[in-house]
């Protein structure tokens, strides 16, 4: 015996009056109710405004996974999760709803059980408490040639998709323990969980061998930051942050003797697209006075960032008098300037059906041991996190290759509107590198960039594209290194900060 899930549009349910046979409007509802039984806002959602006893007996799940979810959402602060579940034997009580027995009839087969499926469930996985491994059903195309069931139904004009078909559920011995996960809504409940992170700003100073990054609000009245000598900004990359990073360059700008003033700034780089950042990077500027024209500021750009400032001063300060703003010298370090294809690999990892198996795997642990309860929500919000970084990242997609973004901002004979230099480091991946980092670069070659030299993240050719003809290409003994190599490690930090400087007069 097996679970066969079909799903239609509800507009394609609501159209047709025939089906129900029935012509009143309310009857036309209630029988929709009864048709679309895994419908999760009707009859398997799991809300914290239902009392308990209720919750179990819709949903017939093991108390410790009702108790793991409840906490779930109160950490989260939402009404719904990313996901749902219902037991077995929650669905076996459920198998006489009038979906399952108008295809039992039309198919001639009483040894599957058929559930109509709201079309925005995204994924399914089957999740068994009582073994050691993953149960999976069948979700792509090729394992439903293994089954004798079509993949279109039609009844009554109504087409029906064939979604999902479950492992054989003959032997299962204790229903409440074989679980069924639908993903439904991932990328707007995800969103609304994660997309909170409004952009910050520092001032980062250094005392003794410690660096501290002071929190600047930019939210009150503007004010006056500004010095009459030399400042420095730094700008962080994709799923990144400057606060409590890049100390290596940290220190070394502070220690310049050049610089009076080191800033930070991190943006969201997944709620907003690039754009939208180099714009708010310059309101940001302009409200601390970092941008007054007699000021000198240099900017130090990691990956995204390099790319979140060129938009800044390219589009939101393309001035014809260069004077008319502070910005010196712009540094990139290993940005995506023609584009990155790490974002092919991103679209498979975060798959609606591997976030299932993610998620899987973190109820297991739960129902496993109650003592990772607590450590399991942590690992709930870390999956969402890097769901929202990833897969639904605004900044990511500005970064592929040949996008709409790039393609604005690679304008042919462009000049950047700064008083100084424009420079770019890039670096490949060495040979000279751990086991561990040869294998992670092998995988890297194999599954993004295809024989292309790259640090991990940003292709060679990309981090040292020419977007501009007086580009200056930092380059040192040998370009090697990882893509967080820029600005994390010293040796790398002062060779580019005493590179820039070179070419800059320096200010007492």
């Amino acid at each position: 015996m097996k679970i066969a899930f079909y799903s239609s549009t509800a507009s394609e349910l609501k159209k047709s009056t025939r089906y129900y046979e029935e012509s009143n409007s309310e009857e036309i509802i209630r029988h929709e109710k009864v048709f679309s039984t895994i419908k999760e806002e009707k009859f398997y959602t799991i809300s914290r405004e239902l009392p308990l006893k209720e919750l179990e007996s819709l949903t017939k799940l093991p108390t410790i996974l009702i108790d793991f979810l409840k906490e779930a959402k109160a950490a989260f602060r939402v009404r719904q999760l990313p996901f749902f579940l219902v037991s077995l034997e929650s669905l076996l009580d459920q198998q006489k709803n009038s979906f399952n027995k108008h295809v039992q009839e039309k198919l001639g087969d009483n040894e599957t059980i058929f559930f109509h499926l709201s079309n925005d469930i995204e994924a399914i996985h089957e999740l068994d408490l009582e073994k050691n491994d993953m149960d999976s059903g069948n979700y792509d195309d090729s394992n439903k040639e293994k089954f004798d069931l079509p993949k279109e139904l039609f009844i009554e004009d109504q087409k029906f998709s064939l979604k999902y078909i479950s492992t054989d559920i003959t032997k299962m011995k204790d229903r409440i323990k074989k679980i069924f996960l639908f993903i439904k809504g991932i990328g707007k409940k995800v969103k609304s969980i994660i997309g909170r992170y409004n952009p910050r700003y520092y001032e980062i100073i250094k005392d003794g061998d410690t660096i501290k990054d002071r929190i600047i609000s930019i939210d009150e009245a503007p004010r006056d930051l500004s010095i009459d000598k030399p400042m420095a900004l730094i700008v962080h990359g994709f799923a990144s942050h400057t606060e409590e990073n890049f100390e290596a360059l940290k220190k070394a700008l502070c220690s310049s003797g050049e610089y009076q003033k080191v800033f930070g700034f991190s943006y969201p780089p997944n709620r907003e697209g690039i754009l939208k950042n180099g714009a708010e990077l310059r309101r940001v500027l302009q409200h601390s006075g970092l941008l007054k024209p007699q000021k000198i500021l240099d900017i130090f750009a990691h990956s995204e960032g390099g790319l979140v400032t060129r938009s800044m001063i390219q589009f939101d300060l393309n001035e014809e008098n260069v004077q008319r703003h502070s910005i010196r010298n712009y540094v990139s370090a290993g940005s995506p300037h023609a584009g990155t294809p790490i974002t092919e690999l991103v679209e498979e990892v975060y798959s609606s059906s591997k976030i299932a198996l993610y998620i899987c795997c973190i109820l297991k642990d739960v129902y496993i041991d109650r003592e990772l309860f607590f450590d399991s929500i942590k690992k709930l919000e870390e999956l969402f996190t890097d769901i929202f970084r990833f897969k639904f990242s605004a900044g990511l997609r500005d970064m592929t290759v040949g996008s709409k973004f790039l393609q604005s901002l690679n304008t042919p004979n462009l000049r950047l509107n700064i008083s100084g230099d424009a420079f770019s480091i890039g670096y490949r991946i060495g040979n000279n590198e751990t086991i561990f980092d040869r294998i992670k670069k092998r995988t890297l070659d194999y599954l993004v960039f295809k024989g292309i030299e790259h640090d991990g993240v940003v292709p060679f050719s990309s981090s040292r594209y020419h977007f501009t003809s007086d580009l200056i290409t930092i380059d040192n003994s040998s370009n090697e290194g990882w893509h967080s190599d820029y600005f994390d490690r010293t040796a790398n930090a002062n060779y580019i900060v005493n590179q820039v400087l070179r070419r800059s007069p320096v200010h007492s």
